[in-house]
């Protein structure tokens, strides 16, 4: 095959348009890029066929090579895409677990504060009801 153009451009250049941050609909992109992928390989496979429209046995064997190359290389693409969703699951499972403790570490604590002061409030009233006797005026005995 005289034209070989490398495949990896087109699937590199496919696999760089996956951000997984950008949407909900990761597995809805994903598989549309595999898709996009697949018709890729029947255009050069139907383009490499018009090039050549009486072939020849070893012109056959060639662009079914470039078929399966073509082929191999999507299906790599489609993993590696795969790849990235699944760590980028894990990441986001990972910080959602890290927020899960830091949430159950702040209600722990709250729990605690509120515990405290609970055991607090009795002392509380008996030293504002001490205030409050001292402070009141004694009447009965100015009166007498």
């Amino acid at each position: 095959m005289s034209d070989k153009t490398p495949t990896n451009s087109t699937v590199e250049m496919q696999l760089g348009t996956v951000s997984l941050d950008d949407s909900n609909d990761d597995e809805i992109k994903v598989s549309g890029i595999s898709v996009q992928l697949v018709k890729d390989i029947q255009v050069r496979v139907l383009a490499e066929v018009a090039k050549h429209l009486r072939v020849l046995e070893a012109r056959r064997v060639e662009i079914e090579n470039m078929a399966w190359m073509a082929i191999e290389e999507a299906v790599a693409a489609v993993r590696k895409i795969y790849s990235r969703f699944e760590k980028h699951n894990e990441r986001q499972e990972t910080q959602q677990d890290v927020q899960f403790q830091e949430m159950l570490r702040q209600r722990k604590k709250e729990q605690d504060d509120l515990f405290q002061l609970k055991q607090l409030l009795p002392l509380r009233n008996q030293e504002l009801a001490c205030s409050d006797k001292r402070r009141r005026p004694r009447t009965g005995l100015l009166n007498r």
